[in-house]
């Protein structure tokens, strides 16, 4: 089962956008974590507010020593590695950060769990849910969230008689 030990920076620069995959543990990689996420390019008030949000995602085993780590730990190791990806990276950069920790980062579905997956409208009127879940088959990623947002969306609308 795979893990999730994630950090958001918030920086007041731009900053990076993209990383490399993190390698087998046993090789000593410079650059340990999975990718860099640049939040900011999929809000546009962050940007107008003159922030960048970063997500960098590294999942691993919970015994994993570094999944305990404290998160000024990790914020060190990060940061160090953002400067090697971008080498004007500074760390004044960063106005404050959050290390996220899942034990389970993703989900094991069973046979036949299409029929489980709710959908969007519920009971309550007005109410719609999006929920990882109803991303099956498919992998957790930004563009499935933004899909299923967009399907509730239409459903809203649909349901309002517009459109």
């Amino acid at each position: 089962m795979s893990s999730l030990v994630a950090t958001a920076a918030y920086t007041t620069a731009s900053t990076i956008s993209e990383g490399e995959t993190a390698l087998p543990q046993d090789s000593k990689p410079r650059v340990r974590f999975n990718g860099i996420v640049e939040q900011t390019a999929l809000n546009k008030n962050l940007k107008a507010a003159g922030l960048n949000v970063i997500y960098i995602p590294y999942y691993l085993p919970t015994s994993e020593p570094r999944y305990s780590a404290t998160n000024e730990d990790l914020f060190d190791e990060y940061t160090a590695m953002l400067k090697l990806v971008n080498p004007s990276f500074s760390k004044d950069w960063v106005k404050e950060y959050h290390v996220f920790r899942a034990p389970y980062a993703q989900p094991i579905f069973t046979t036949n769990f299409v029929d489980l997956v709710p959908g969007h409208r519920t009971p309550i009127k007005g109410l719609y849910v999006t929920d990882s879940t109803q991303f099956y088959p498919e992998d957790r990623t930004i563009s499935a969230a933004i899909e299923q947002g967009r399907k509730a969306a239409g459903f809203l609308l649909e349901d309002q008689g517009v459109g």
